[in-house]
């Protein structure tokens, strides 16, 4: 195998899966994560109240002394106050019902966004920590490192590609595998600068899709290591599209699958 695919170890389970589970790993960087967003959220909740407060109180003196030419900008600032106060606990509540969800909560959501039952869910669980796992390294470390991004699992049976809705995807059911070339925008002044980057691109014959970063060399690594399995996997002989393209290919390829 090549760098892009490391046999699953000891070692490696010990620093990232200490309780040899993917759903508890999860778990507990969300609830690290959510501590960041408790308190910025929460502070920012504070200032935005107290403010709410100093303007009511504010908009109530020049009421009685008769300034009534006050009184429209007074309620639209109240208004402004409690519109992000209330942003602010939306944003705590959500985030405490997620990590109140747990590993279970997880696992659901993932059984959900997968499309598939919880049972194959726990069964990708267990098979992730066995040695005929493949720990997939897609975008270098050094990059992984600055994005922050996870490693993927590759099972006998199943592909994890680390993304937000936990999807994890049999690959019996994969139907394609793309280089897809995605584009994000950042602010850079008064502009906006795009920025390219490669994904591979995973789709199921259940409608859904799943993708990760990754770099030309192991992007085409990977799509080969799954054709080598199942050669009916669409791999479009391995050609990069953007999304437009990407877009178009699956509505002719896989409209009977997508919804």
């Amino acid at each position: 195998m090549q760098t892009y695919f490391e046999k699953m170890n000891e070692s490696y389970i010990d620093k990232h899966y200490p309780e040899r589970s993917v759903f508890s790993s999860i778990n507990k960087s969300g609830q690290k994560s959510g501590i960041g967003v408790y308190v910025l959220l929460g502070a920012f909740a504070l200032m935005t109240g107290a403010a709410m407060i100093w303007s009511i109180k504010n908009l109530m003196e020049f009421m009685k002394e008769g300034e009534s030419d006050m009184m429209a900008p007074g309620l639209t600032i109240i208004g402004i106050c409690f519109l992000l106060f209330a942003v602010s606990l939306f944003g705590i509540i959500i985030t405490a019902k997620r990590n109140r969800a747990g590993v279970e909560g997880l696992i659901k959501k993932s059984a959900k966004n997968s499309r598939c039952s919880e049972s194959d869910i726990r069964e990708f669980e267990r098979q992730a920590m066995a040695s005929d796992s493949y720990i997939l390294k897609l975008m270098g470390t050094a990059k992984a490192v600055l994005t922050g991004s996870k490693d993927g699992i590759l099972t006998r049976d199943f592909i994890y590609l680390d993304n937000v809705k936990h999807i994890i995807m049999k690959r019996s059911d994969i139907i394609g595998a793309l280089l897809v070339q995605r584009t994000y925008y950042i602010s850079v002044g008064n502009s906006r600068k795009a920025v390219n980057y490669l994904t591979a691109t995973l789709i199921s014959n259940k409608g859904i899709d799943t993708l990760a970063e990754v770099t030309i060399e192991a992007g085409k690594a990977l799509l080969d290591l799954l054709k080598e399995e199942n050669s009916q996997i669409d791999v479009n002989d391995f050609t990069v599209m953007n999304e437009k393209e990407y877009t178009k290919y699956c509505k002719e390829k896989f409209s009977a699958y997508l919804n």
